[in-house]
């Protein structure tokens, strides 16, 4: 009896002593957080306080992280708050010019008074509409003035600001919004209002909406207060709130703010698990835009931009991290000038050199897309010219070439003859400046890339006008900073730069990178990379924050570059983007892809594919205008695919018609665009064999297109599979995939096609392919001068095939490949010659 008593009251205990644990655990958590507010509230020496912390990491809204300072260089720089930074700016500057928009063909301008003044209104409305400190503001729109007061307002009151991708889905909107505690959301206009109405019971922490264009409906407002007890304001609106709430209020919340803890989130596409939210800190944010004066106007090499000199266009969506670092607190930190359009610059490409012209910035950051949009203006002002003109121009345009490539890398300098001088400065100050200056660039003005790297093609022809890209290199969670060339002082085409001032780049030596390097790339490895800049984490996700930290903190991205022997990055991607040819080479397809959308003005998307397969082939997809509220493709072609179809005698308009009218022709014009990407091709195994028009366009929505419009390679691949096999199965037909709902045209090489050219191309191109292949013939026949096997030598041109004779005469086989040298040499080969190809049997 006593041991039933005894096992009765040890399983009696066994459910209680559980409880208490949970209990425990429970009473530990409160008195963890008692403990922090009651530390929070004996440091009240905001907002430039720095609160203790023992990690360079954390997933948590509300902690902060040590700060990455050094003893000595730019990295032991004092830090400093965005409020502290922006007050600094208004007392000094109060009537400066601090932005300026053009809204419904009217002009409206802050100075920097009104600006600071405007950024506490907002931010005290925030308060009063339930804000809490560490909770976020979501930013929903087109870039606006309304939208950096409100994305300063939700810092100045102690949250965080965050801005949404017009391209997310509704449920992707509730899921972030839940994961940074979205208190008060801004939208643009009455369209995302709609959209965010239908997810907003999903939204617990959601106090209230602001619309920033027009006046929310009436039945709206009612409806959504009677059922949810939240609120809908104009803009205006929350302005009148802001100014009849205390200013205690607000500067209870600043005295609490701490430079090392978050203060905007940027939300990036995750390989896994939906998007991932960036932490940036005040110092992340405020360091980075000092870094970034050093690298536009570097001191000893360029003039400091006196108050309100420098012009900024906001053309990077609100969203990204570059778009706060260059248009909001880089001007701030200069006292410069952010300029807005009232129109979708980005996608309307028309709008686009209207606001250029217009604006005429000191500064130009963009993607390598818009840069291509500058490169076909160029080609078809080219083409309207007479031949004269052609002639005047390819001179002028080649010396300034000359200029820049050779004056802008180290340890080469240009012609100093005083004749070649005055030739580049009359080609300078005529041409260039009259084609440079007519598109609404200034002479100062300095141009930068950041985004995936650009191929040389593209930045030579662009340095002829006067145009120098200045390449960049950098992630979301390093502020867009990592390497750059820096103007007037050091620029390498075809490269990423050095290191920012400020910032230790390191290439980690990983074995898939080995085979990479060779005589001019010393070094190579996977990027990583320590400063200042460094991010302080992914929002609660704890896992891939620690996978991109090495042991001593150093961040890594899983990209592979190479260093070369002057300290210059060169960005090779990621290993997983690379194909590997059944040959075992690697080719990194970034630069193949860009000289095919080169060519082929109409294509928005090109993949490369042929992992395992004996050659390459590519995925192309057409421009169209996009959807103004969800920033989704139409069906509609953009006004310059409708260009580039007119020039091919073709009227179309739709995506429809143009792959109704492949079979009748079209084709002929998309192959030629191929075959003159080939002729840039480094070698035979970089050319592009085989084609495939997708009539549907690459979407965020399904998934192969990130938050930033990158590709997600692995599932275009998985979105096209039956296609892509379809490339090197069948030959020379037309096939459907009904899986997929696409369409498939499959084109196979014509030599005559390589024939086809747009009226701008010269003989020089012609000529250029006859050297390649008569460099190419005469290194294999020198290669193969020693050995012992019997070889076929094959030279197509004209439809006809000339063969030696197979021996196994070292002699006879060298002697072979100097009668095809010297032929080429004596022009036996006319221009029409398409390929040479050398095989070995």
């Amino acid at each position: 009896m006593s041991k039933m008593r005894k096992a009765r009251a040890t399983s009696l205990k066994e459910p209680a002593s559980r409880k208490a644990s949970g209990m425990a655990h429970l009473l530990s958590a409160l008195h963890q957080n008692a403990a922090a507010v009651v530390n929070s509230k004996s440091q009240l020496n905001g907002p430039d306080q720095v609160l203790i912390s023992e990690s360079f990491s954390t997933t948590r809204r509300n902690e902060s992280v040590k700060v990455r300072h050094e003893d000595q260089g730019l990295g032991s720089e004092e830090p400093i708050s965005i409020p502290t930074m922006f007050r600094d700016i208004y007392e000094a500057y109060p009537d400066t010019v601090a932005l300026r928009a053009k809204c419904e063909g009217k002009l409206k301008e802050w100075t920097y008074e009104q600006y600071y003044e405007e950024v506490r209104v907002v931010a005290r409305a925030f308060i009063h509409l339930g804000l809490h400190r560490h909770h976020s503001v979501a930013i929903m729109g087109a870039n606006s003035p309304e939208s950096v007061i409100a994305n300063l307002g939700a810092i100045f009151a102690g949250g965080i600001s965050m801005g949404l991708q017009r391209q997310l889905c509704s449920d992707d909107i509730a899921k972030i919004a839940i994961d940074a505690k979205a208190d008060v959301i801004v939208v643009e206009n009455e369209a995302i209002l709609k959209r965010i109405l239908l997810i907003q019971h999903k939204l617990p922490e959601l106090r209230a909406i602001i619309q920033i264009q027009g006046e929310p409906s009436l039945s709206d407002k009612r409806r959504l207060h009677r059922t949810h007890k939240k609120h809908i304001l104009s803009w205006t609106q929350a302005l009148d709130i802001g100014k009849e709430t205390n200013e205690g209020h607000l500067d209870d919340r600043l005295i609490r703010v701490a430079i090392n803890q978050c203060c905007t989130l940027v939300y990036t596409s995750g390989a896994s698990g939906g998007p991932k939210g960036i932490m940036l800190s005040h110092d992340n944010l405020t360091w980075s835009s000092k870094m970034l004066l050093g690298v536009l106007r570097a001191p000893g090499f360029n003039r400091l931009p006196s108050p309100g000199e420098e012009i900024i266009l906001s053309l990077l969506p609100a969203s990204s991290v570059t778009a706060h670092i260059l248009d909001i607190y880089y001007t701030m930190s200069i006292a410069g000038t952010l300029c807005f359009y009232d129109e979708d610059i980005l996608n309307d490409m028309s709008s686009f050199f209207d606001a250029v012209a217009t604006i005429q910035p000191t500064v130009f950051c963009a993607s390598p897309h818009i840069y291509e949009r500058i490169y076909q203006r160029f080609r078809e002002n080219r083409r309207q010219m007479s031949g004269f003109q052609k002639l005047f121009l390819d001179w002028s345009s080649s010396t300034v070439r000359m200029k820049h490539v050779r004056g802008r890398i180290p340890n080469q300098t240009a012609n100093s003859g005083i004749l070649n001088q005055w030739q580049t400065a009359m080609a300078k100050n005529t041409v260039c400046k009259k084609h440079k200056e007519a598109l609404g660039f200034q002479a100062r003005t300095v141009f930068l890339s950041i985004g995936e790297p650009m191929c040389k093609e593209i930045l030579t022809f662009l340095a002829g006008y006067d145009i120098v890209i200045h390449e960049m290199y950098g992630y979301p969670e390093t502020c867009g900073l990592l390497s750059a060339n820096i103007p007037k002082r050091y620029c390498k085409l075809g490269t990423s730069g050095k290191a920012v001032p400020g910032v230790k780049v390191k290439l980690i030596p990983t074995q898939v990178v080995q085979p990479l390097i060779d005589d001019d790339h010393t070094e190579a490895g996977e990027i990583a990379t320590w400063g200042r800049h460094i991010f302080m984490g992914y929002l609660n996700r704890d896992g891939d924050t620690k996978d991109c930290l090495t042991s001593d903190d150093w961040l890594k991205f899983g990209v592979a570059g190479l260093m070369d022997t002057d300290d210059f990055l060169l960005v090779q991607g990621k290993p997983s983007d690379w194909i590997r040819l059944k040959s075992g080479e690697l080719i990194s397809p970034q630069r193949i892809e860009q000289l095919v959308r080169l060519e082929i003005p109409s294509v928005q998307h090109v993949v490369l594919v042929g992992n395992g397969e004996t050659h390459l082939a590519a995925l192309l997809t057409l421009q169209t205008k996009i959807e103004e509220v969800s920033q989704t493709p139409t069906k509609e072609l953009s006004e310059e695919a409708k260009r580039w179809c007119r020039h091919a005698k073709y009227d179309l308009h739709f995506v429809a018609e143009v792959v109704e009218k492949l079979e009748l022709g079209l084709q002929h014009a998309f192959q030629a665009g191929i075959d003159r990407a080939n002729l840039g091709a480094s070698s035979l195994s970089h050319t592009i064999g085989d084609w495939r028009l997708i009539p549907e366009a690459f979407k965020y929505q399904t998934g192969e297109l990130g938050l930033g419009m990158e590709l997600i390679r692995p599932n275009v691949m998985e979105n096209n599979i039956t296609c892509i096999r379809s490339l090197f199965i069948h030959e020379g037909t037309v096939c459907s995939n009904d899986q997929s709902n696409l369409l498939q045209i499959q084109v196979t090489l014509s030599p005559q096609l390589s024939q086809i050219k747009e009226e701008d191309e010269s003989k020089a191109s012609s000529r250029t392919s006859i050297d390649r292949l008569r460099d190419e013939v005469v290194v294999i026949a020198k290669r193969e001068q020693d050995t012992n096997e019997i070889e076929t030598v094959e030279v197509h041109y004209d439809g006809e095939i000339t063969e030696s004779s197979e021996t196994s005469d070292a002699s006879s086989k060298s002697s072979f490949g100097r009668k095809i040298s010297d032929s080429l040499n004596n022009n036996e080969l006319s221009n029409d010659i398409v390929k040479a190809r050398i095989t070995r049997k």
